[in-house]
């Protein structure tokens, strides 16, 4: 890291007075990103200004804002955000024994759920033996984090990766976690079924996320007809890219409830969904008939002929051959 002399020592007391809450405060964003590059200004200026313990803890505090969460990887789970040219911004290895004594001291300290989070995840991470107090601390913070457009969308999908590193921590505890995947279950579950069309694609990520990590089981039904729901606002206000994408969540949360006449349904009508903009944007109209195609094909044959599927692609192909004549694919596929 190199941020301030080796021999600089800190304790509690530096971290309460160092000014961290006004950092995270004037940040633009309530992102990892923003809260790095606040806490890194702040941190060189006390640094700057001779206060070198300010200056060291506010260092510790950027470098671990600094990382990549990457919630698939369960033993490596931060990696750093910037490697360019031989250089590379902060990673876990960085973190000296005595700084993560330093963020075990401090956490019950730290009221920013965020920063609380990182820190706690970081000391669980790194500690040996490792505590398990840290792993809930950093689950609990991580779970307060608001499940909202703002925060799992767009604020850098912060929101959507902590929560999923949540339920990543509750797995690797197993019963230490105690009730608390259960209780995370149940809380998106519950955002999800009160999600708005306005949420925009919320919805979608809370079944993603809930599907990743095979939860949601009991309430498989609600989910499909709410994720339907949401498709046919999204087809009936001609938003058909946004139908699609909820059309395929809602076919895979109706295979989910052992439904499959209704998960045919939502193939049928995502290829529709492919027709209907292939009418209305005769430039691209070939590209979409043919995806039309391939969306039908995807029904199982027995299911094809409730839904009239083979008439239909035929059909398609004929309107896909027409728009052919009056634009020529510079790449052809074969159906």
């Amino acid at each position: 890291m190199g941020h301030y002399p080796e021999n600089t020592n800190i304790s509690l007391d530096d971290f309460n007075a160092c000014g961290w809450r006004e950092a995270l405060e004037e940040a633009r964003r309530e992102d990892y990103s923003s809260m790095w590059q606040q806490l890194s200004s702040k941190a060189r200026k006390a640094t700057e200004e001779g206060n070198l313990e300010a200056g060291k803890v506010l260092w510790l505090l950027a470098d671990a804002c600094s990382m990549m969460l990457k919630p698939n990887s369960s033993n490596k789970p931060f990696a750093p955000f910037i490697v360019m040219d031989g250089k590379r911004s902060a990673r876990p290895e960085d973190f000296k024994n005595e700084d993560i004594e330093f963020f075990s001291q401090i956490i019950p300290f730290i009221d920013e759920p965020k920063l609380c989070a990182r820190i706690s995840d970081i000391a669980w991470l790194l500690s040996k033996p490792r505590n398990h107090k840290h792993a809930l601390s950093a689950i609990d913070n991580y779970r307060s984090i608001e499940i909202g457009t703002e925060s799992w969308i767009r604020d850098g999908r912060d929101g959507r990766e902590c929560w999923d590193r949540a339920i990543q921590l509750c797995l690797m505890l197993q019963a230490g976690a105690g009730e608390r995947l259960k209780e995370i279950e149940s809380k998106i579950v519950e955002a999800l079924k009160e999600s708005l069309p306005e949420d925009g694609y919320l919805a979608n990520w809370l079944a993603d996320l809930l599907s990743k990590h095979h939860l949601g089981v009991k309430d498989n039904r609600d989910i499909a007809e709410k994720l339907e729901a949401l498709a046919t606002y999204f087809e009936d206000s001609g938003d058909l890219h946004r139908a699609r994408d909820y059309l395929d969540a809602a076919s895979e949360w109706y295979k989910k409830s052992e439904d499959a006449p209704q998960s045919t349904v939502m193939i049928v009508r995502n290829a529709e969904c492919w027709v209907k903009e292939a009418i209305n944007m005769v430039a691209a109209s070939f590209y979409f008939y043919e995806s039309a195609i391939h969306k039908y094909r995807t029904i199982p044959k027995a299911l094809r002929d409730q839904h009239n599927v083979e008439e239909r692609i035929v059909e398609l192909r004929g309107l896909m051959n027409e728009a052919g004549k009056l634009i020529k694919p510079q790449n052809p596929t074969t159906i």
